[in-house]
């Protein structure tokens, strides 16, 4: 079982699995004064530094997100893990999340400027473009394709900014003091706040199509069972 490196960041303390990564192996420490959280990752050093760019303006916007750590040699992806500090509290759906509705339009709105996050790419792009960032639609049937294509092209009406991209219930924290921490920020990148909204607020049908048909690409190569599942709904729109 593959385990992360703490020599690289100086780090030594006993280490527990965590469960629930569906793309992921999650490991935290046990002991430190603040223990920390250890995940394998597939994204580029380029496409992480970006990303504490992003959390950097989700903190000035009022969100609670760990603090990703570098290696000692500066790197944030030293042999294929990242680190972050680790996030105490109970996992609650987006329906009971609604203070988290008004710091996230400000971090929508502040991040508006922001490039696309490196290897990545938005709703828009895939229009045109047959990959980026989870992914790759070359590996999907045309039909699907085509019914992806359909559900995004109707809701290209607002401008882009950077979005968490993955507001399940076990990223949404509640911690012992009741404060909101949003985690896994894995699959970040530049596209419509809809993906964001969506789910926390009923958008109407096309936002909610748009969004299914993203997770069924998203994950058509790294979760295929959780993708062919919505692919029927999908389908069945």
């Amino acid at each position: 079982m593959s385990r992360p490196p703490l020599d690289l960041w100086g780090i030594h303390a006993p280490l527990e699995e965590l469960t629930g990564g569906n793309r992921n192996t999650v490991w935290r420490t046990r002991g430190l004064p603040k223990d920390l959280v250890f995940k394998s990752t597939q994204r580029s050093e380029v496409a992480m530094a970006w990303l504490s760019e992003v959390q950097a303006i989700a903190r000035a916007a009022g969100l609670n997100v760990p603090q990703m750590h570098c290696s000692l040699s500066d790197a944030w992806t030293p042999e294929g893990w990242i680190c972050e500090d680790f996030v105490q509290g109970a996992a609650i759906p987006p329906a009971a999340a609604s203070d988290l509705s008004a710091p996230l339009n400000r971090f929508h709105e502040m991040s508006r400027a922001v490039s696309q996050r490196p290897g990545f790419c938005a709703t828009a792009d895939l229009l045109t473009r047959a990959a980026g960032g989870d992914v790759d639609l070359t590996q999907m049937p045309a039909d699907l394709v085509a019914l992806c294509r359909a559900a995004w092209s109707a809701v290209q009406t607002t401008p882009l900014s950077v979005v968490h991209g993955d507001l399940a219930q076990g990223n949404l924290l509640r911690n012992p003091l009741g404060h909101l921490w949003l985690i896994d920020w894995d699959e970040c990148r530049r596209d419509l706040p809809l993906f964001d909204r969506v789910m926390l607020e009923p958008l109407g049908p096309l936002a909610h199509r748009a969004h299914l048909a993203w997770e069924v690409a998203c994950g058509w190569q790294r979760e295929p069972e959780y993708a062919c599942r919505l692919e029927k709904d999908l389908r069945g729109i």
